[in-house]
């Protein structure tokens, strides 16, 4: 058996929402489609007959911007939004303490507003950074271990459990 306490807070939540969409298959799936949209608009514009280089940059101009835009939108602008999401009290018990008690069986997980337990079965993946232990219930739902908030032999025994315990 391995019990952790720790705390979770807003730049944790941030995190694995952070990780979430760098790993999910969909989201991959939409930005290459959007970039392929643009590539192929900027071709189809290069295609239409210009020779004259400032006709061919004027025509290109728009397409520029909008990736420009897109590609700040996706790394400013996501984030910003998702910080204002988590942290609207809907998605209060994301937040603060909790008690995590992982055995052979089961994961239990005790805060403030609930106590689960739950099959090793119920997880779907091990996600895992330098900081952090993500464990998907859902595609989009996981429990957060901040490997900071918790003792070095404790993530050492995690890995190995997790090892055993999670498809890979």
């Amino acid at each position: 058996m391995i019990q952790l306490n720790y705390d979770v807070e807003l730049n944790d939540a941030m995190a694995l929402q952070k990780h979430f969409s760098a790993t999910n298959k969909t989201i991959k799936k939409i930005k290459k489609i959007i970039i392929l949209i643009i590539f192929g608009l900027v071709l189809l514009v290069t295609l239409t007959g210009e020779k004259d280089l400032d006709s061919i940059v004027l025509n290109l101009f728009p397409f520029i911007v909008f990736f420009l835009v897109y590609w700040i939108l996706s790394k400013i602008g996501s984030g910003f939004l998702t910080k204002k999401i988590i942290s609207t009290s809907e998605n209060s018990s994301m937040y603060g303490n909790r008690t995590m008690i992982f055995t052979e069986d089961s994961i239990e997980e005790k805060n403030a507003e609930a106590n689960t337990s739950l099959k090793w079965s119920v997880v779907k993946r091990l996600g895992e950074t330098s900081d952090y232990f993500f464990l998907y219930i859902s595609s989009a739902s996981a429990y957060i271990i901040p490997k900071k908030k918790i003792a070095a032999a404790d993530i050492e025994n995690l890995k190995i459990l997790f090892e055993k315990k999670i498809p890979h």
